[in-house]
Formats: structure tokens, C-alpha cells, sequence
């Protein structure tokens, strides 16, 4: 039963490329809007100090409006998409070059008001691409292992999109200390290299990308966009796996905030100049620890199933904290590297591990309702997880509170709020990992299970095309 499970495959293996052209897909937009994001802001600032305090109010709503709504919105359209040559590529690309489109023009165009429509384009287009192209990751494999792979992968696309965006932007300032002493026309000339850089990209990875299930989805119904959304958020295993990846981001959201002050504290006393050359080599080696992480993965995802890795991943977080505890000595700086290295292996695979088994509960809820929803689900994953990461700014704010700490204190105080800080830090996440833990042994979910159901989808795809 098991050899016919594994052998029912209906598209041919991916190959390397095209794996990390999906992660280039998902990571170019979030990229930009991470290196650009502020310069846009600061430049559509600068027109409203004239404003009144209404204006500006509403002049600031709209995008974020558009960049809530956009991604829900987009997931249905895509999920329902049944014409044309895909669910994903047409609008991906068409969105996409519209989004950059306005994001070469942003720089260009005179008032406040044409601005701000170009920054709700761009919100629109980062939302809607983001959530098609991880869509796009759900779908493009249907083997139980590959899929895991095929994260691994892109995630390294992902990578070289998030190394190649701050360079582009490196060589518009040039020579400058910082963005703002920038001409802006320079700047304007810069971010259209970008624009054209990116759009090639763009076009690239859209012909070099398949969409192997469209023709079987293209036979399933439409349906409305709240019954669209009603049958998602009913699918309670996606749920059990959102809180538990949103336990976890909370946790570590809080203990990454709280670790630059004790950091800043306890190893550099407080010394600035001295602290910014060392945070800068932690935050090298955590972006490249989390690239080498698909090393590990793919070699232990041939044999391990998918909650065991995940859970293995938790105990590689977990030893990590533990050890963090104990290396905060400015003596040795650089001791901080080991639990740094650990937590963010750890912390990549959990997540790749975690989309791979939404892809497996895709499968599930195709079985069960007759319709895919990777768009929707996506968007419904990582809605979780975004507002425990926003949660976790919050309760940092509490924890700073409680410990009383205030850098201009006297030396005794100071030491004292900082070890109560050091204490919250380990606990904090060390909390989301147990009732994580304890929501993932709940959930069940094997390859046995996983395969079998996949089992059932092709047999009736086959008999609907016969």
C-alpha cells in the first residue's frame, strides 16, 4: 500500500532551478519593500507637512487598508481563477509589473496625492504576489517529500532576492553615509535599475515556472468569496498548525527584541560604537546559518517524518536558549554565536517543515470540499503568525515595564533590571515552545496518511478527465 501511495506522482520531478525560482518569486517583493519601504515612506512624508492633521490621517489609512486587504482579496481571485494559462503566472507577472511600474514612478511624479495612489498600487501588488507565489510553492509538487524540498530550495531563492536588493540600493547611495543625503534624483535613477532589475526577474522565473495541477483545477467550480473563505477557516487542522508556528513567533519575537538590550548591555556596556560592529557580524552570521539550514533538513527529510523534524527542530531551538543563558560574558563576545547558530537552524526549519505540511492539508481539504485553496490557506497560515509577531512588540513594551529598565539608571539598578530581563528572556520562549510542543503531539499527520489521500485526489482527477 505504501510503494502505490509514493507511486502515484502525476508531474514530472522539479528540477533545482525551478525550486529556486519560486523562492525568488515570494522573496524579490518582500526584499524591496524591506530596503525601500522607508525611502518611499520618507519621500511621500516630506509632501504632507502641509497637510492637515485629517488629510495626513486619511493619506496614511489607505495603504495600510490596501495592504491588509490585498492578499485576501488576490487569494480568492487566484484561487478561482479557472481560464487562461493558470491560476498564478498571469496574475503574478501582471501584478507584479504593475507594482513595479509604480514603484519606478513614485519618484517621478509631483503631489501628495498621485504618490500615495502609486503606494497603494505597490501594497497591493507586494500583498498579491507574496501570496500567489507562496501558493505556487504549495501547489507545484504533489510527492510527499519533494514538497519539503522544494521550500529547502526556495528558500535559498529567497536568500540571494533578500542579498541582491540592498545591493542595488547600496549602488544608488554610492558614497553617502545614508539614503537621505541622496539626490533624489539619484534615488529615482537608482530605484528604476531596480525596477528593471527586478522586473527581469520577474519574467524570468514566470516562464521558468510550471503550474503542473491548473488543468485538473480548472474542472472544479467556482464558488463565492465568503463560502471561499468560510470552508478555509473551518479547516481546523490548518488552524492547529497556525497557532502552533504562532506560538513559536511569538516567543522568539520576544526573546530577539530582548536579546539586543541585554547584548548592548552585557557584553558591550552600553557602548554604541563598539556594539555596531559586532550585532552587524550576528546578524551575518544568523542570515547565513539560516541558508546552510536546508543542508540538515534535506538530508534528515529522506528518512524522518515531517512532525518528527518539526519536533526536532523545537529541540534544536530549546538547547539553543539554554545555552544563550549561559553566554552573555564580555569577555568572549563572540560566544554568543553558538546558541545564535542553533536558534536560527532551528527556527528555518521549523517553518520550512511547517508550509510543507500545509501543502499535505491542502490535499485534505481538496478531498474533502473538490476544490484547492493553497492561496486562501496561505494567506490563513501565516495571519497567525503575523499578529503574535505584532503582539510580541507589545510585550516587550510590558517586560521592559516591569523590570523597570531605563538606560540612564545607576549601575546597580541597571544590572539588576537586566537580569530580570535575562530570566524572561529564556522563559518567555521557552512557554510558546511547550504549548507548542504540546498542540504538535496532539496533531497527527504521516506520510502514510498523507500519500493515501493524495491517492484519492489523482484517481479522481483521472476519472473526471475519462
Amino acid at each position: 500500500m505504501q510503494e502505490e501511495s509514493n507511486a502515484a506522482p502525476v508531474i514530472r520531478r522539479l528540477t533545482i532551478l525551478q525550486m529556486l525560482s519560486i523562492g525568488m518569486l515570494s522573496g524579490g517583493y518582500a526584499a524591496m519593500q524591506s530596503n525601500w519601504g522607508q525611502l518611499i515612506t520618507n519621500s511621500v512624508n516630506s509632501l504632507t507637512v502641509a497637510s492637515s492633521a485629517l488629510t495626513l490621517g486619511l493619506l496614511m489609512l489607505v495603504p495600510r487598508l490596501a495592504e491588509a486587504l490585498a492578499p485576501i482579496l488576490v487569494a480568492y481571485i487566484s484561487d478561482n481563477r479557472r481560464q487562461g494559462q493558470g491560476r498564478r503566472m498571469p496574475l503574478i507577472r501582471n501584478l507584479g509589473l504593475l507594482g513595479l511600474i509604480a514603484f519606478a514612478a513614485i519618484w517621478w511624479v509631483p503631489g501628495i496625492f498621485s504618490k500615495m495612489l502609486l503606494v497603494c498600487v505597490i501594497a497591493i501588488a507586494t500583498g498579491g504576489v507574496q501570496v500567489m507565489a507562496g501558493a505556487l510553492q504549495l501547489e507545484i509538487s504533489t510527492d510527499y517529500r519533494e514538497r519539503t524540498k522544494v521550500f529547502a530550495i526556495a528558500s535559498l531563492g529567497n536568500g540571494l532576492i533578500a542579498w541582491l536588493a540592498p545591493m542595488l540600493l547600496g549602488l544608488g547611495i554610492g558614497q553617502a553615509a545614508n539614503a537621505s543625503q541622496v539626490p533624489p534624483e539619484q534615488m529615482a535613477y537608482s530605484a528604476l535599475v531596480s525596477a528593471l532589475v527586478f522586473a527581469g526577474i520577474l519574467l524570468w522565473c514566470t516562464r521558468t515556472v510550471p503550474e503542473p495541477q491548473f488543468p485538473a483545477v480548472s474542472r472544479q467550480p467556482r464558488i463565492s468569496f465568503w463560502r471561499h473563505l468560510a470552508l478555509v477557516l473551518k479547516h481546523a487542522r490548518m488552524w492547529q498548525l497556525a497557532i502552533i508556528s504562532g506560538l513559536l513567533s511569538f516567543g522568539f519575537s520576544v526573546t530577539a527584541m530582548l536579546t539586543y538590550y541585554l547584548n548592548f548591555h552585557n557584553l558591550f556596556a552600553g557602548d554604541a560604537q563598539k556594539a555596531m560592529g559586532t550585532i552587524g557580524i550576528f546578524g551575518s552570521a544568523w542570515s547565513i546559518s539560516g541558508l546552510l539550514a536546508i543542508i540538515p533538513l534535506l538530508f534528515f527529510a529522506k528518512f524522518l517524518d515531517k512532525r518528527q523534524l518539526m519536533l526536532g527542530s523545537m529541540l534544536l531551538m530549546t538547547i539553543g536558549l539554554l545555552i544563550r543563558f549561559f553566554c552573555y560574558q564580555p569577555a568572549m563576545p563572540y560566544l554568543q554565536l553558538l546558541p545564535l547558530v542553533l536558534i536560527s537552524v532551528g527556527m528555518v526549519c521549523f517553518y520550512l517543515v511547517g508550509t510543507s505540511i500545509l501543502a499535505d492539508l491542502c490535499d485534505e481539504d481538496d478531498l474533502r470540499h473538490d476544490r484547492r485553496a493553497e492561496a486562501m490557506h496561505y494567506w490563513a497560515y501565516f495571519l497567525p503568525i503575523k499578529l503574535m509577531t505584532g503582539l510580541a512588540s507589545l510585550a516587550v513594551a510590558w517586560i521592559l515595564g516591569i523590570v523597570a529598565y531605563d538606560a540612564e539608571m545607576p549601575a546597580d539598578q541597571l544590572a539588576a533590571a537586566l537580569t530580570k530581563m535575562k530570566w524572561l528572556e529564556l522563559i518567555v520562549p521557552l512557554i510558546g515552545i511547550t504549548l507548542a510542543g504540546f498542540v504538535l503531539v496532539k496533531f497527527r499527520h504521516s506520510q502514510s496518511a498523507s500519500c493515501e489521500v493524495r491517492r484519492q485526489i489523482d484517481e479522481r482527477n483521472q476519472l473526471r478527465e475519462s
